[in-house]
């Protein structure tokens, strides 16, 4: 069930509203209610923290003042990166209410950014060619968490603790290994090479003498 906020506000129910992140909630919940049995996968694309920030949260979230109003050729540095930080503030947010959808249900939400910002005086940048991007355009936060009645299998829990094991040894991830994590934290496999466990974060590593039976 892929479901897009851009698409959801171009709705004629939406028209004349700002590009709002939280429809998607709605809409899970809706998903969710169609669909209470059985599995179920929910696909969310969201504006998150692209530009304009300041068109990407309400005002009640506007907690670091002054803004960027506007056009960012009128606007400072400081301005920019206040708007984009109660952004970022309205996607914590987000996360914590598609969380609370799924909190009593065996869940795994994962969560990632396409790419990163650079906020310089009078400009704001992101798609700049790899070989020239600063860090912080390709250097994204991914999340993943895991619900209780998920961890209940011990699994699903071994799985987890080698995925926050993955995490403590802050190794940089790549997003094409989303797929193949996805999957295997899902617990499926696949002997034909379908699934690269080299790229699954939940992947548990044989033992020598597992192996050797």
């Amino acid at each position: 069930c892929p479901l897009n906020s851009g698409y959801l506000s171009a709705e004629p129910r939406n028209r004349g509203k700002p590009v709002d992140d939280m429809l998607l909630v709605d809409e899970m919940q809706q998903s969710l209610g169609r669909n209470p049995d059985g599995k179920h996968l929910i696909i969310l694309h969201t504006k998150g923290s692209h530009f304009n920030y300041t068109q990407r949260y309400p005002r009640s979230f506007a907690q670091w003042k002054p803004e960027c109003i506007g056009v960012d050729s009128g606007c400072t540095k400081a301005q920019m990166i206040n708007s984009y930080d109660n952004s970022v503030t309205y996607v914590d947010h987000f996360i914590s209410s598609v969380i609370d959808q799924v909190r009593d249900k065996k869940a795994i939400v994962f969560y990632a950014a396409d790419h990163g910002e650079s906020i310089n005086e009078r400009e704001h940048l992101h798609g700049t060619p790899r070989e020239l991007a600063p860090p912080e355009q390709f250097r994204v936060p991914m999340m993943v968490w895991m619900s209780d009645k998920y961890l209940e299998n011990p699994v699903n829990a071994q799985a987890f603790a080698q995925l926050k094991k993955a995490a403590d040894m802050k190794v940089p991830r790549r997003h094409v290994e989303l797929y193949d994590t996805i999957m295997g934290c899902l617990g499926y496999t696949s002997p034909d090479g379908g699934i690269n466990e080299n790229n699954n974060w939940c992947h548990i590593p044989q033992t020598k003498e597992a192996a050797a039976n």
